[in-house]
């Protein structure tokens, strides 16, 4: 079986993109929850992971930043993705 991952962007503004990653990680399935979102945002970033590791049912959890709105963006960071999982 191939390594799944969920990629819920703006996790690190607003409330929208942390809480589909939180809930997806109390969900049940098998995947890895990817919080992407722009470098400045680094700090909320990592309380979002934080967030989803704590909710979550052990699956893996880590951010990614990056501007998901600038394609070679998003495949650098697929690339770094499937390195990790």
């Amino acid at each position: 079986m191939s390594a799944r991952a969920a990629f819920s962007t703006g996790a690190a503004q607003g409330i929208l993109g942390e809480a589909i990653a939180l809930q997806l990680a109390s969900d049940q399935g098998e995947f890895s929850i990817v919080v992407p979102d722009i470098r400045a945002k680094e700090v909320q970033l990592e309380c979002a992971e934080k967030n989803v590791k704590e909710k979550g049912l052990g699956w893996k959890a880590f951010y990614v930043t990056g501007n998901v709105s600038v394609e070679q963006n998003v495949k650098e960071r697929s690339r770094q993705v499937r390195r990790r999982i």
